[in-house]
């Protein structure tokens, strides 16, 4: 059996994946943003990366973030007030703050996604190099083409998580969901009996779980040294299968462990004997004279 395939870059097996929206473009917090909502985007990616990126390979973002903010004050605080607005408008003048605040969190989290932090970090690596010869006049227009080059990580994230999901799936479907890896897998079939061969065998009973137990039965398995019965050909003739105890899936191990006792058979009642019926006669009383 191969291995259960395992979340890509140590994510956990029970994150949510964005979906791609109808335009083809996954939604995502960058879906669909004004060249203001672009730009302050880049700002906080930018953020996030100096603060998490700590390896001495990154250690450049944090002083280029600080160059970022120096030089590009005015159009960040126009861009800024521009996002203020886009939110009131949106959601009125009493709702707008609390609206800003829950996205901005959620902007910030996004880029500090932690199974692709690594790959984020060499991103913004390369856009805060880039971004120390940009004139302020052109910060929305860098921002427009680097906002993509980061978000691209996440997206080539989410497409490997997709494909994790998809592999899951096939391989529970082909061993099921309680299988373990490293044991053996094999086609349960119905034995026909109980009797010990001359290699001596030991049944255990495949359980609802589809693992495959003693019963409580004499014997010990030994998962190193398991045989498989061959399926049974559902057109086989019951003489060719012998006679069947039940229908439950059966496995038999390996001939050197012990061997459980023959159960007796209990005889069938025979179809020739003769069935006496008795019965007690009835008696209808006369009708009363008149």
């Amino acid at each position: 059996m191969p291995p259960r395939p395992a979340p890509p870059l140590g994510a956990s097996s029970m994150m949510s994946v964005p979906q791609i929206g109808i335009d083809g473009q996954r939604q995502t917090v960058n879906a669909g943003l004004s060249s203001a909502q672009t730009t302050w985007n880049v700002r906080s990616a930018l953020n996030v990366a100096a603060l998490n990126c700590l390896e001495p390979r990154f250690s450049v973002i944090l002083p280029n973030y600080v160059q970022f903010l120096d030089n590009f004050e005015r159009p960040l605080r126009s861009a800024n007030n521009t996002v203020t607005a886009e939110f009131r408008d949106r959601y009125g003048a009493r709702d707008f703050r609390a609206e800003q605040d829950t996205y901005m969190t959620q902007v910030y989290n996004y880029f500090a996604l932690p199974p692709a932090l690594d790959n984020f970090c060499a991103a913004a690596l390369e856009v805060s190099n880039e971004s120390l010869a940009v004139a302020p006049a052109d910060l929305d227009s860098f921002s427009a083409r680097a906002l993509p080059r980061l978000e691209g990580v996440f997206e080539d994230f989410y497409r490997s998580y997709e494909q994790y999901q998809a592999d899951l799936a096939s391989w529970t479907a082909t061993y099921g969901i309680n299988a373990v890896p490293g044991q053996p897998v094999g086609t349960f079939a119905r034995t026909g009996s109980l009797a010990p061969t001359p290699t001596e065998q030991i049944i255990y009973r495949e359980t609802p779980d589809g693992v495959p137990r003693n019963d409580g039965l004499s014997g010990t398995r030994d998962s190193a040294n398991v045989t498989v019965l061959p399926s049974v050909d559902p057109g086989a003739s019951d003489a060719a299968q012998g006679p069947t105890l039940q229908s439950d899936p059966v496995l038999v191990t390996d001939p050197t462990l012990q061997t459980l006792p023959q159960p007796t058979p209990t005889p069938a009642p025979s179809q020739d004997s003769d069935v006496v019926f008795t019965s007690e006669p009835v008696v209808q009383d006369d009708p009363p004279e008149e």
